[in-house]
């Protein structure tokens, strides 16, 4: 799931696609006949709220894994979405840093209890919707990739000192 939520969110992060969940709805039934190759998506340059996309995610996940709490994550940010907070972030030495392929490492961790706890900080942030980040320079690139991890980075600002 998180593969298909960090694609959507690239996606979605540099077009502008006008009444999302219409369109979702006409593909939706246009697919159940096999012939959604047909249906043309409408969009323009811009960015989609993520207010707009993530109700309809969260539909499709709540049947799936609505208690895992990095899919809770990502669904609430998208669902608190705020341009205006920030927060300061010091990323503790020794850190694990995660990829995307890591997902099931992660979710094992995270399943276990045995997951750093600045990941539950941070998951804490990102869920209120959190979108200027501030950081060392020298942890920047390492904030980039957890970002991308959690499928935000195309809606976040990061600020180096």
């Amino acid at each position: 799931m998180s593969t298909e939520l960090r694609t959507l969110h690239h996606i979605v992060s540099r077009i502008k696609i006008p009444a999302y969940s219409t369109q979702t709805a006409v593909y939706s039934a246009i697919n159940k006949l096999h012939i959604a190759s047909l249906c043309p998506i409408i969009f323009k340059c811009g960015q989609t709220s993520l207010k707009e996309v993530t109700p309809l995610i969260a539909e499709d996940i709540k049947n799936l894994k609505l208690d895992n709490l990095y899919l809770k994550t990502i669904i609430d940010f998208g669902s608190n979405f705020s341009p205006q907070k920030s927060e300061k972030i010091t990323i503790p030495k020794g850190t694990k840093i995660y990829y995307g392929t890591e997902i099931e490492e992660f979710d094992r961790r995270l399943a276990t209890g045995t997951l750093d706890q600045f990941y539950y900080y941070l998951m804490k942030i990102i869920g209120c919707g959190t979108t200027i980040y501030e950081i060392r320079r020298a942890d920047k690139e390492k904030l980039e990739r957890i970002l991308e991890f959690f499928t935000i980075k195309d809606y976040v600002k990061i600020i180096s000192k």
